[in-house]
């Protein structure tokens, strides 16, 4: 089980607003980490993980919803692993067999869909994006605390 504490809430009023927000609020996280984003279709999460790439040095991050995860290595050594669980029957199943052993200490892990949370040796988070219209986005960004 986990718990969730609240670090952060905003409110954004355009997609250049969400990223650069999110951008900032997230500028002192170093690896290993783990984002698990949550919301609606279209809500804002494949932009938001391609702002943190980017931040982190990795620019050609794509949605994997069309690949369930893609890897991305940049000129620092750290990767970055972006899954998409939307399509994904078995979340589980997958996430142990293609996704585990390429998490590393280096690793920053982005999940979109999951219907998880899985034991990593990271600091975990989870971030709320809800799309209030016209791309306005009420985000909320926690930690995760295991409790078991």
């Amino acid at each position: 089980m986990w718990e969730k504490e609240l670090l952060w809430k905003c409110n954004t009023i355009s997609t250049f607003d969400t990223t650069k927000t999110v951008v900032s609020k997230l500028n002192g996280l170093i690896s290993p980490f783990s984002i698990y984003l949550d919301g609606e279709i279209g809500g804002g999460k494949t932009t938001v993980c391609k702002s943190i790439g980017k931040f982190y040095g990795f620019s050609k991050i794509i949605s994997s919803s069309f690949s369930k995860v893609s890897y991305h290595q940049n000129s620092n050594k750290k990767d970055l692993i972006h899954c998409d669980f939307y399509n994904v029957v078995n979340q589980s199943e997958f996430f142990y067999n293609e996704v585990f052993n390429n998490i590393t200490s280096y690793s920053i892990f982005l999940s979109e869909w999951s219907s998880f949370i899985y034991e990593l040796n990271m600091k975990q988070f989870y971030m709320k994006i809800i799309n209030t219209g016209n791309f306005n986005r009420n985000i909320s960004f926690y930690i995760l605390h295991s409790t078991q």
